[in-house]
């Protein structure tokens, strides 16, 4: 068996993995890059032929994890692809907007640009790709023969999402493998907590904020208030950022929630400006049995879903325009999350340079993004071409965040009563995985391995469960070995882990030069210089 990492390890978007098993090519996700340092990786050759893959089993909706799959049924992908039905039904509207994006992009930049346009789909592509869907139930196991089987676990980061349990038989010995796609933090204001899993022998784990904790002094709802007022106060506007699906619909249940015991002078019109988010209130509505208790509850009368006497839904893009220049305070919520595209961008040419107004980030914005720009506090900001001066206060909603933090991620593997043997760290930029690495080795000590995997690398599964770990030497002594000049110049750069990986797979105590020069020839070939 192997485990070949196409994506989203020295980054946090495009993930995509391959395990390749009992003559089985299974992909796990395969969501595009998004922000200018790595979307150029979407048009990269990629290190398997989609008409070679059998199954792709998606996490959930979000395009960073499901935005590539038209592209691989263009190419030629003929598979099935496995999610829950709340997924489902997201990517039914996710994936054709995607489409539509990458359209009008492409029409946007033809004038600029005398090389050949590339456009991985389009929303025909889209369409045709989700006829390739195929819905499960959580903890339903589902066999896909050759002694492979699965079950998706809810997960609580998005409607839908799941954990993958996937469970390999090879030499009648089973392994199993838990994909956690993106781990939901607790206490979601819409979702249930995730459900927590008792083992594993292999876990392959994000890391989006492996390298921090989440702030929350104060509680989201309270800062979204107190934005509230101070932007009245000012007569200015609140601009909201946010992911069409999830996102904004968790915000405007908090400002219902606010609006329920805040001064009228303090209640401005809130308008919710996308349509792709106007389509997934329905979605939510569609599958409100996947929310959580209070929810169920609070709307049993379905046509109440979140709605409140200020809110505005705004799907016409006259509409769109005319608000974006209306001087009088309000609330806009607006795609992108990122501020990269939609109509987020034009409300922020109209507003940023305005210091009555505030914009408040309420997700994570990947670097090379606009979001990621305005929010480092430059005071010139280059917007569809043109420079803007950045006057707006500039805020981010401290713990509303739909992935948990470093002592989340922690949690989760120490909740494990079978401990797993191996962990692979994806995901994240490199410091979080580099942290997060530290962190649980920590606390596994020599009763496990944690890799940050390379990409484009496959790593053999055979041997991990009957390997036996061994524990660590002293450095200076193997270091005093008579190595070669150019061994030492290796081990001075990659350190404890060539010592570590030579020792792992000597027979002897310490391993000699020569094996170590051997390890450090080889290594590359197995990515190990990433952990």
């Amino acid at each position: 068996m192997q485990i070949l990492f196409e994506g989203a390890t020295e980054t946090v978007t495009g993930s995509c993995t391959l395990v390749k098993a009992n003559d089985k090519n299974i992909l796990i996700d395969c969501g595009l890059y998004e922000g200018n340092a790595v979307e150029h990786l979407n048009t990269r050759n990629l290190n398997f032929n989609p008409k070679d893959i059998d199954y792709i089993l998606l996490t959930h909706a979000h395009i960073d994890h499901s935005g590539r799959i038209p592209y691989l049924v263009k190419k030629g992908f003929k598979g099935k692809v496995i999610c829950t039905k709340p997924t489902k039904d997201l990517c039914d509207i996710m994936l054709p907007d995607s489409g539509y994006i990458q359209q009008k992009m492409k029409k946007w930049d033809m004038p600029n640009k005398k090389k050949k346009e590339v456009i991985l789909y389009d929303m025909e592509d889209a369409y045709k790709s989700l006829t390739f869907f195929e819905c499960v139930d959580y903890n339903k196991e589902i066999e896909f023969g050759n002694n492979i089987h699965i079950k998706m676990i809810n997960s609580g980061h998005m409607l839908g999402s799941a954990f993958i349990e996937m469970y390999v038989k090879e030499n009648d010995k089973e392994t199993k493998i838990v994909f956690t796609g993106d781990i939901g933090n607790q206490n979601n204001n819409m979702l249930p907590n995730y459900e927590s899993l008792e083992s594993a022998d292999i876990v392959v784990i994000e890391a989006t904020y492996g390298d921090r904790l989440h702030d929350e002094v104060v509680s989201v709802e309270e800062q979204i208030r107190q934005a509230i007022i101070d932007t009245v106060n000012q007569k200015g506007k609140l601009l909201i950022p946010a992911f069409a699906v999830g996102r904004t619909q968790e915000l405007v249940k908090y400002i219902k929630s606010i609006y329920g015991g805040l001064d009228e002078k303090y209640k401005v019109p809130v308008y919710v400006d996308s349509p792709l988010a106007i389509k997934a209130f329905d979605k939510l509505l569609q599958n409100i049995d996947y929310l959580n208790e209070e929810i169920k509850q609070e709307y049993q009368k379905k046509e109440e879903f979140l709605m409140f006497e200020e809110l505005k839904l705004v799907s016409e893009l006259d509409e769109s325009t005319y608000l974006s220049t209306k001087d009088e305070s309000m609330i806009i919520i607006s795609a992108s999350g990122m501020a990269d595209f939609g109509r987020v961008k034009q409300h922020l040419i109209n507003n940023i340079s305005d210091e009555r107004n505030t914009i408040i980030f309420s997700g994570y914005v990947a670097e090379g993004t606009l979001g990621r720009e305005i929010r480092k506090g430059k005071r010139n900001i280059k917007i569809s071409g043109e420079k803007y001066k950045q006057r707006a206060k500039i805020k981010t909603l401290q713990g509303m965040s739909g992935h948990v933090d470093m002592q989340g991620l922690i949690d989760f593997i120490e909740n494990f009563k079978k401990k797993p043997k191996q962990i692979y760290i994806n995901h994240g930029n490199g410091e979080a995985k580099e942290n997060l690495q530290r962190e649980l080795a920590k606390i596994l000590c020599k009763d496990a391995e944690v890799i940050v995997p390379k990409r484009d690398i496959a790593y053999e599964i055979k041997n991990i469960l009957t390997s036996k770990v061994k524990s660590k030497f002293n450095l200076e002594e193997f270091y005093d070995q008579k190595l070669s000049a150019q061994e030492k110049i290796l081990f001075s750069i990659y350190g404890e882990g060539i010592a570590n990986y030579a020792y792992f797979q000597s027979d002897s105590e310490i391993p000699s030069g020569k094996l170590a020069k051997k390890q450090i020839e080889n290594l590359d070939k197995l990515g190990y210089w990433a952990s």
